[in-house]
């Protein structure tokens, strides 16, 4: 072979393996620039910026990163964000979250500035890829207002991806959606034993704007306000709450504590002191989706229109079991449950008790087409001014193994007012009720169909005053 070739060669290979020396050490270089899988990152109490440079870190991993805030164990330790990350281009304080990242704040605060002339920016942003949990950890003072949806959604965390949140605070935020929390439609979202409170939301979502997956579970939402709707929570995904209050939230015109149009359901939680200004005190429901509340209690909430407790709104389906509605209050109809026309609501072995309405209905008001229906439940001790201390029905009632007992009315029913529909009592007692004008049992312009069922011992009013038509089978 000639040896110029085979020299040739020989150069051609050292040079390849040279290039390959070369990639393998630029490989390994990069390498080292990323933090190792599984890396804990540790901050004294104030480091901002070694906040912002351990997120940025942490977001080039391949695995979960935790990042422990407040190492020297600081009280009342603050994180002061004074301006957005990247200065001027964006709403968020901290880097956008890509990766996995923990944040155990051992009780530390993220906050926004509060010094004038401070620009408008949120504290987290979560992208589609992004898995935040918070532990410990109080969000305080972002602030978006500017923009349309989702940039000016979510003063304090805006979620696009999943947010954990665990014995943490998300309080004083502002935004036009979700002034604590905005999560989006592919969003999840879980809260344990974690707070909501005193957010601002001036359109949707004082406390949360949900459209994704949002879980409470021994957690509160309170003292949040929102302009127009859900001055708790505004839910327009799938929202369920577990051991959890929402409470003394309000200014919305509908769902003082919350506004539903997506899915909802409620256990052993409590919808207590919240306020709206029209519809709605504690729930404001417009869902095409069932609603079930079980072992709940709705109390304390008013409206100053219709449905101090609930507004079941137009085409929507209610259930309640085991639950109580009790000691509401509305300026118009309806102090317990407002029950709208085409709308289903459904009570079993639950109470309705204590709540008044300056109009119609102090317990329950059922609409023209609404169907309502109670089994083994109880309404007592409701006032209306109007009609229907108790009950005021426009749809369909009936009542199964059911007591309406101790309400009363300044007009016209006070157990029952039926006007010009169908009322069905079986194995139910109507006792005790009294009414200024007539029918302190019942007042029926309907028909009503008694069967093992008593009204009796009504103080004022007369038992049954009827101007329709009234069948008994084994009554009394």
């Amino acid at each position: 072979m000639d040896c110029s070739i085979l020299s040739g060669r020989l150069i051609v290979a050292w040079r390849l393996l040279a290039s390959l020396a070369l990639l393998v050490s630029l490989v390994a270089g990069l390498d080292s620039l990323r933090p190792a899988p599984g890396t804990n990152f540790n901050l004294a109490c104030g480091d901002s910026a070694g906040l912002i440079k351990a997120i940025n870190q942490a977001n080039q991993a391949h695995a979960d990163e935790t990042i422990t805030l407040n190492t020297d164990h600081q009280t009342n330790c603050v994180y002061t964000l004074n301006s957005p990350y990247p200065p001027a281009a964006d709403q968020n304080g901290l880097p956008s979250i890509t990766g996995s990242i923990n944040i155990d704040g051992q009780g530390a605060t993220l906050e926004r500035s509060q010094a004038a002339g401070t620009p408008f920016f949120r504290v987290f942003y979560v992208t589609a890829t992004g898995k935040l949990t918070l532990n410990r950890v109080i969000v305080r003072n972002g602030r978006v207002v500017s923009g349309g949806l989702p940039a000016n959604s979510g003063g304090g965390i805006a979620n696009f991806g999943e947010v954990k949140l665990v014995n943490s605070i998300i309080s004083g935020n502002e935004a036009k959606n979700g002034g604590g929390i905005f999560n989006d439609v592919w969003g999840s979202l879980n809260l344990t034993n974690s707070a909501v409170s005193f957010n601002s939301g001036t359109s949707f979502g004082g406390g949360v704007f949900n459209q994704g997956t949002l879980s409470l579970v021994q957690s509160t939402v309170s003292g949040n306000q929102a302009d127009l709707s859900g001055g708790g929570i505004a839910n327009f995904g799938t929202l369920s709450l577990t051991h959890s209050a929402v409470s003394y939230n309000g200014k919305a015109s509908l769902g003082g504590g919350i506004f539903n149009q997506g899915r909802l359901s409620l256990s052993n939680s409590t919808i207590i002191g919240n306020s709206a200004g029209q519809d709605g005190g504690g729930i404001f429901n417009d869902s095409g989706q069932p609603v079930y509340l079980t072992d709940n209690l709705v109390s304390g909430n008013h409206a100053q229109r219709t449905g101090g407790g609930i507004f079941n709104f137009e085409k929507s389906e209610l259930n309640l079991t085991h639950s109580t509605i009790g000691d509401n209050s509305a300026g118009g109809d309806a102090g317990g449950i407002y029950n709208h026309h085409h709308s289903t609501l459904s009570l079993t072995h639950s109470l309705v008790n204590d709540n008044t309405a300056l109009g119609k209905g102090g317990g329950i008001l059922n609409r023209s087409l609404a169907i309502l229906s109670l089994s083994d439940s109880t309404v007592n001790n409701n006032q209306a001014d109007e009609s229907g201390g108790g009950i005021a029905n426009f749809g369909t009632l009936s009542l199964i193994k059911c007591t309406i007992e101790g309400n009363r009315t300044g007009g016209r029913g006070g157990g029952i007012f039926n006007n010009f529909q169908t009322l069905t009592m079986a194995d139910s007692q109507i006792i005790r009720n009294s009414s200024e004008h007539s029918g302190g049992g019942i007042f029926n312009r309907g028909e009503v169909f008694l069967t093992n069922s008593i009204v009796a011992h009504s103080p004022s009013g007369g038992d049954c005053a009827s101007s329709g038509t009234l069948f008994a089978i084994s009554a009394a």
